[in-house]
């Protein structure tokens, strides 16, 4: 079975979906997760800290970079939430998947995930999640069908 290191950047109120996507993914693969998650807290609060001590190293160890969307996305920190970590990833060359869970809509990209996401794959698209893992372009739109609007890597026609 393939190790996959990953890093899913995500909003505190959606953690709750992290062992749900890995258990769904654990069908086909081993993944091993960098994330930073409350139930193991650091109690930093100073941006530049927490990027340097915990978010890089763990950016630079993950080979693919999910990114839960959802309501709560756009509220992320601005310091260093997921429009910093999208970024970051992606200036550092990291595979960068979005995942929207139940109840996302497009309107809930961020401006960086409209730029720099390579996938686009629904909560439901287990086959998609596996796509993406294994290098396959996936262009899901969060209602359902095909993603129309072009995004970064992952363009669509």
């Amino acid at each position: 079975m393939d190790v996959i290191n990953a890093f899913i950047a995500h909003h505190h109120n959606d953690e709750k979906w992290i062992e749900p996507f890995k258990n769904k993914a654990g069908k086909h693969c081993f993944i091993r997760d960098s994330s930073i998650v409350e139930t193991e807290p650091n109690n930093a609060n100073n941006p530049d800290y927490i990027k340097a001590k915990y978010l890089r190293p763990s950016i630079d160890w993950a080979g693919h970079v999910f990114v839960f969307v959802s309501k709560d996305t756009k509220v992320s920190n601005p310091e260093c939430g997921i429009e910093w970590e999208v970024d970051y990833a992606f200036k550092n060359g990291k595979t960068i998947s979005v995942i929207y869970l139940p109840g996302a809509t497009e309107a809930d990209l961020t401006p960086n995930l409209e730029e720099y996401a390579d996938n686009y794959i629904r909560w439901d698209n287990d086959k998609g999640i596996i796509d993406a893992i294994n290098g396959n372009v996936v262009s899901d739109a969060a209602a359902g069908g095909i993603r129309t609007t072009a995004g970064g890597s992952g363009m669509v026609c």
